[in-house]
């Protein structure tokens, strides 16, 4: 008898789910929904897509996180970013980025705290550590550093 098979991508148990501003500001809004194995990003405004392109973003595909702050202190928004290698034409890869707006609340601090979540625990499914239970900044993955 064979082995079960894995469920699929789509009916994955979200992790995290949320609806984000483009970069630049002024673009169209994504839901973004993070599964144990994807990303799947759906473009809401001006419309939705038909056929969404670019979609799915595998975890294996992504190299890394980050989170942002806009050079005008006037923006509340803070900003997530994500660093792909998805494979191209050819077969051959190249670097690509996706930043979104967490533009949800009223103040930085608030939104801040939105896409420091999200970079937290894309960076623990990355790296396979645990999940942090209650969203508690403190047990955010930190990047080890060489000593001089």
């Amino acid at each position: 008898m064979a082995p079960p098979l894995p469920p699929p991508l789509a009916t994955s148990t979200p992790l995290l789910h949320g609806e984000f501003g483009s970069y630049p500001a002024r673009g169209p809004r994504f839901a973004l929904t993070l599964t144990p194995q994807a990303l799947h990003i759906q473009r809401l405004r001006p419309k939705p897509e038909a056929r969404p392109r670019g979609g799915l973003v595998l975890l294996a595909e992504v190299s890394g996180c980050c989170t942002l702050r806009s050079r005008s202190l006037s923006d509340s928004a803070a900003y997530f970013c994500i660093y792909t290698y998805p494979r191209g034409r050819r077969g051959g890869r190249r670097r690509a980025t996706r930043t979104f707006g967490a533009d949800g609340a009223a103040t930085y601090e608030e939104n801040r705290a939105e896409a420091q979540r999200w970079a937290t625990v894309l960076t623990c499914l990355l790296r396979g550590l645990p999940l942090p239970g209650n969203g508690d900044e403190s047990e955010a993955p930190r990047l080890m550093r060489a000593a001089d």
